[in-house]
């Protein structure tokens, strides 16, 4: 069992090297003024929520992927919170996403190693 963990980790440590040399790009986490610059990967989620009437309502998130030993502020190495900021450059924007979630749910995931950390947002302002 523990051979088979450690080639199952081997594994998720080649993607993840693989990952981050081809698909991440640098954003810059915010909580206040402290601020931390990473790597991340994007992706998405979708959550859906059914009101009292039976209506399916689903919500889309824009994902950051970033390792845990990254997320380090001046006070040391921190969780995501809802209220944090992440801003993403693009071409000629940057554009600001809010740690959140739909209510009832968290607003990141860790990874089956605990290595990275899968965080929920969205979008609210561009500069």
């Amino acid at each position: 069992m523990a051979r088979t963990r450690n080639l199952a980790r081997r594994g998720a440590e080649w993607l993840h090297r693989k990952q981050r040399d081809h698909a991440s790009q640098i954003v810059i986490y915010c909580r206040g003024e402290d601020r931390c610059q990473c790597e991340a990967l994007i992706g998405k989620t979708e959550f859906e929520a059914i009101d009292e009437e039976g209506i399916a309502t689903i919500t889309e998130s824009r994902d950051f992927l970033i390792r845990a030993d990254e997320l380090t502020l001046s006070t040391g190495a921190i969780e995501p919170r809802r209220g944090d900021t992440i801003h993403e450059r693009h071409t000629k924007t940057t554009v600001v996403y809010e740690i959140n979630a739909p209510k009832g749910q968290r607003c990141f995931a860790r990874d089956l190693f605990r290595d990275r950390f899968r965080i929920h947002t969205k979008e609210i302002d561009s500069y």
